[in-house]
């Protein structure tokens, strides 16, 4: 561990992550977590090939975003090529998975709804007792720890900027609970069809699922995700000489990770699938 950084030792051993992740919605087979393995190596080798390049342009941007005063349209740009990016990837998943899902029994697809619906649960407690007054702290104490990951310890000025923004957030958490409870029951109705064409069915309304969000979704999601923008260039632009030098390293030090995870599969190309070929 002492040879690399946190971020190339974890992102090595996401495979056995997932893994981990996957144990705790459906019991696999031996050899249904042999495929599935096979389908996360050929996920992370695209991932690591197509994406992490991407990743290392948008920090270079956003570093030189930092020479001059970020303003909202411009952390607007970042927010919008890093969603653009979390798009695809969650795509990419998703397909990995509805592909997957195939080489499941209709009992170990049921097992899977009945675990997520657990979760739903689970969810709905975290979110929906909160008051008015515990939604505003939590996020307050989100954003300045997130910022602080990256800036350092904020000061009273900057934790006072965030207290007063935070009061123009509107709750989007019962809304986004309702969200996923739709999807939840659809998802249910499709697989306990057990029809031919499940996976077509769960892809169409996948593609409606996003589509078709509330207005008062949008509406909420779009203010928060101003507020939010509004609150970082604030920050940001009342960050100190020291801050700014911590920004820019912990900006270079993901781009040096980056570049260091597409350098070993460009020396290596069969690392990745190594275990597909038995090796």
């Amino acid at each position: 561990m002492s040879g690399c950084s946190s971020t190339t030792f974890v992102y090595n051993r996401l495979d056995t992550i997932i893994g981990w992740y996957i144990d705790d919605f459906v019991t696999l087979s031996s050899e249904q977590k042999s495929s599935f393995d096979a389908r996360i190596d050929e996920l992370l080798d695209w991932h690591r090939r197509e994406e992490l390049p991407r990743y290392v342009l948008l920090l270079t941007a956003t570093e030189g975003a930092l020479d001059s005063e970020l303003s909202v349209a411009r952390a607007q740009q970042i927010f919008e090529e890093a969603n653009t990016a979390a798009d695809r990837l969650q795509s990419k998943v998703l397909a990995t998975l509805i592909a997957f899902g195939e080489e499941l029994s209709p009992a170990q697809r049921q097992e899977f709804v009945v675990r997520l619906k657990a979760r739903q649960e689970e969810l709905k407690e975290e979110y929906l007792e909160r008051d008015d007054e515990e939604f505003f702290e939590d996020n307050r104490d989100r954003i300045v720890s997130n910022l602080s990951d990256y800036l350092g310890p904020l000061n009273r000025d900057q934790k006072a900027l965030i207290a007063a923004g935070v009061g123009d957030f509107e709750r989007l958490d019962a809304l986004w609970i309702a969200d996923r409870e739709r999807w939840l029951t659809a998802l249910e109705a499709i697989l306990a069809s057990d029809s031919p064409d499940w996976a077509q069915q769960i892809q169409s309304q996948l593609a409606a699922w996003r589509t078709d969000r509330s207005p008062e979704y949008l509406s909420a999601f779009e203010n928060n995700t101003q507020v939010t923008l509004e609150l970082l260039c604030a920050v940001v632009n009342d960050r100190t000489p020291k801050q700014d030098r911590r920004l820019r390293r912990s900006i270079a030090s993901y781009r040096d990770d980056f570049r260091e995870l597409i350098a070993e599969v460009e020396e290596n190309p069969t690392a990745i699938n190594s275990a597909e070929l038995g090796l």
